[in-house]
């Protein structure tokens, strides 16, 4: 919160134009121990104050509940703290977090569902132990501890809250509690030790997440600095400087719409996403969320692959440009952030791809050839845990090599012109996982012209 200090620009100085604007907006931030990402501006201008984690110690472990972020009305809270405490102090105090708390500011804390199975009725039964104690603490008083039911007890039961999913909380002026899912507004609640208490559990002393807690009173680490014009006298007036601009362009990312996982407009390598999906599989009567992607490639050797082969681009994505993508060795990365519960790896290697048998056998039109499939990620150890959160990604090399990367290190390499092209076919083909993801695809491609 020290960042609420700063003095105000001089006009015309150090002010962002709409394009820059437009970026702030887009950009994220992750949460460290999760890699899910929360957007540093909501659309009704609330800026992210930190982002932090929620567990629960159970069956003998730490259980990852939900991500969330927590945001705040910027201006008005600026207000109130410079009201209340003047100057910055050098670090963050308990009277700024008590200030928060206490006041009825907006505030919105913003949660990303990551454990397998909740629904509203599940979060309405088992009364929320941490709200309590913040309810005891804040009030003295064991018999107020059933106002923490009062939070979403307007809530319909058949909620559904698969991972991947939004939930928020929103702190209204009145000390009035709003439960949104979706977007849709489910719950109300009006009280004002149950509002103070709520914010309690993120903020007070005894914080769900005490790195989440520390970083939003630090907040000038979550905050980026709007870059400044160019004086009149240089050229590219009122532009952002290049270096900003890269910059900004790496940290914008792109939601995959059916879970909310976010990716990364820009790799370090300069790849970029073509599209974001997700992949299901079917399985006791229902379709199973395994986990988002996104099809990240070098668009320099792309354009030119494209260019020298079909000239003119087409009217709308056609066969032979997925085809092309398909057949080629041109850089590819898939990356995918698991949303699935209970994944290792040597459940991924066990359970054969069926999918990627398919597009062997479409390419090759020789079943034999189905245990290629086993090969992809042969090499990785049996050992390594695919929790929820966890990214791992399929790199496609010159060379027809398809290499495996879990957290960034490399666990198994195969070379295979066969498995490589079919790997590409399943996310690119005529039957890919995901079809919108495909369509999106091709109108990257297209834009590559």
């Amino acid at each position: 919160m020290a960042f609420l200090w700063q003095k105000d620009k001089q006009s015309g100085k150090g002010v962002a134009d709409d394009d820059e604007l437009k970026n702030e907006a887009k950009m994220e931030e992750v949460e460290p121990k999760t890699g899910i990402s929360f957007q540093l501006k909501l659309d009704d201008g609330k800026q992210l104050g930190s982002a932090g984690l929620r567990t629960k110690y159970a069956l003998g472990k730490s259980l990852k509940i939900h991500a969330y972020g927590i945001y705040a009305d910027s201006e008005k809270l600026r207000d109130l703290l410079k009201s209340n405490i003047r100057e910055a102090p050098a670090k963050p105090t308990e009277e700024m977090y008590q200030l928060v708390i206490d006041s009825d500011v907006c505030l919105v804390i913003r949660f990303v569902i990551l454990f397998r199975g909740l629904s509203m009725s599940m979060f309405k039964k088992n009364r929320d132990t941490c709200l309590e104690a913040s309810i005891k603490k804040l009030s003295g008083d064991k018999k107020n501890a059933e106002l923490a039911y009062k939070v979403m007890a307007q809530a319909p039961d058949s909620i559904k809250l698969p991972p991947g999913s939004v939930m928020e909380i929103h702190r209204i002026p009145g000390y009035i509690l709003q439960t949104k899912v979706a977007g849709e507004v489910v719950s109300k609640a009006e009280s004002e030790l149950l509002s103070r208490a709520y914010i309690h559990m993120y903020l007070g002393d005894d914080a769900l997440d005490k790195d989440a807690r520390e970083k939003f009173g630090t907040g000038t680490t979550i905050y980026p600095q709007r870059s400044s014009a160019k004086s009149d006298n240089q050229a590219g007036k009122g532009v952002a400087d290049d270096d900003d601009e890269l910059k900004n362009e790496a940290k914008m990312e792109e939601v995959e719409p059916k879970t909310g996982i976010s990716f990364q407009l820009k790799l370090d390598d300069g790849k970029q996403l073509g599209s974001a999906g997700l992949r299901t599989k079917y399985a006791l009567g229902m379709n199973l969320k395994i986990y988002a992607y996104g099809i990240y490639a070098d668009s320099e050797k792309l354009r030119d692959l494209l260019k020298s082969k079909i000239g003119e681009a087409p009217a709308k994505p056609t066969e032979e440009m997925y085809k092309l993508v398909i057949d080629s060795d041109v850089c590819l990365v898939i990356r995918f952030v698991i949303v699935f519960r209970g994944l290792s790896m040597s459940m991924l290697k066990k359970n054969r791809d069926d999918r990627l048998e398919a597009s062997i056998k479409n390419l090759s039109g020789n079943e034999e050839n189905a245990e290629l499939a086993d090969k992809v990620m042969a090499q990785a150890p049996d050992s390594i845990e695919l929790p929820i959160g966890s990214v791992m990604e399929i790199h496609r090399i010159p060379g027809y090599i398809l290499q495996t990367k879990v957290a960034g290190e490399v666990v198994s390499t195969v070379e295979s012109e066969l498995l490589s092209r079919a790997y590409i076919h399943m996310f690119l083909g005529d039957d890919a996982l995901d079809k919108d993801a495909r369509e999106k695809f091709g109108t990257y491609l297209l834009s590559l012209f």
